[in-house]
Formats: structure tokens, sequence, C-alpha cells
């Protein structure tokens, strides 16, 4: 399976990315710190992507997709020496989510049947699927799933890291190291 950010994937609920305002910090301030529910953080920024993606402003709704997609910095601290060869798989990705977004932001009408999201630390009882990622990534990174529940039904829209500041998704974590072993 690829890592392949999908317009379809993303339009079907994947509601979870953050469009949350990153806070301004300068290099030598230290005294930042993640909030301190980060179940609650990333629920909150989950509405605030959906408000944002059901707007009628194109602008807006471009913005909060960046803002929840990882970037090479992003990339440089969950991987460290492998974010290049993953950069290189996620980078192309993204750039055809945003190049097709005006074309499926019309199925985040669906957005009004959301009754709640749910966040749930993954580094808690690791899933097995996870655990060869995880131990790539610092501990210290926030690492969570989440579940949007419809009205009779649930989806869980991947994986979200609260790095550099805010939350940002990435499909397909699991994925990694095989793809890593395969560009060796």
């Amino acid at each position: 399976m690829k890592i392949v950010l999908t317009l379809s994937f993303l339009l079907a609920f994947v509601v979870g990315c953050a469009a949350t305002e990153r806070i301004e910090t300068s290099s030598k301030d230290t005294s930042w710190s993640p909030p301190p529910d980060l179940a609650e953080s990333l629920v909150q920024s989950s509405w605030t992507f959906v408000n944002e993606m059901t707007s009628n402003d194109s602008t807006r709704q471009k913005e909060a997709l960046q803002e929840c997609l990882p970037d090479k910095a992003d990339l440089d601290v969950l991987f460290n020496e492998s974010s290049p060869q993953v950069w290189a798989r996620l980078e192309p990705a993204a750039k055809r989510l945003l190049d097709h977004l005006e074309k499926g932001s019309a199925d985040f009408s669906r957005a009004s049947a959301i009754q709640k999201f749910e966040a749930f630390s993954i580094r808690d009882g690791i899933d097995s699927r996870f655990a060869p990622v995880l131990k790539m990534i610092p501990k210290e990174i926030p690492a969570y799933r989440m579940v949007t529940h419809l009205k009779g039904r649930m989806f869980d829209s991947s994986t979200y890291f609260f790095v550099n500041e805010r939350w940002i998704w990435i499909q397909g974590l699991e994925e990694i190291p095989s793809l890593l072993r395969k560009d060796q």
C-alpha cells in the first residue's frame, strides 16, 4: 500500500486535521509546551477544521488544509535522518490534495451529520500496526488517532502528531517503515 493522501479520503471526514493557529514563539523561548489536554486540543482543532472547510471561502479552506499537512520541518522532527525519504513520498501527494481541493470541498456539506470527535493516544496500548513506526518517532511527540462519530456510524481518520506547535495529519503512517526499506 502506498502512502497516498487522497482527496476522497480527506473529504470523507478526515476532519481531524488541525487548523489551529500557530503560536508564535522565538527560537529562544523555551516556555512553550503542548496543551495540557492533548485529546481535547485535537477535538477542538477538528471542529475548527470542519468550520473552515464548510466555509464558502476557498482561501480559508486551502489554508486550513495546508495547516494540517506535514511539511519538511515537521518530518525532520518526526523522522530525523529518514525525513528526506518520507518527504519525497508525502510532498507530491500533499500538492495533489491542495490542487484538487476545490473539486471536493462540497463533500464537507455532510459535516452537519458529525455528532462528536473522539481522540486517543496511539502510544497507550500501542496497536501492533504502529509499533515499528513509533519506534522511529521521538517518544515526547504526542501521537493520536481520531474517530469521527456520525449518525449510526464511525470513521477512523488516520494519525495526528502534535509537532512544531500544531496538529499534523499523516495518512498511511504504519506503511512508512516498509516503504523506507524498499527505498534502500
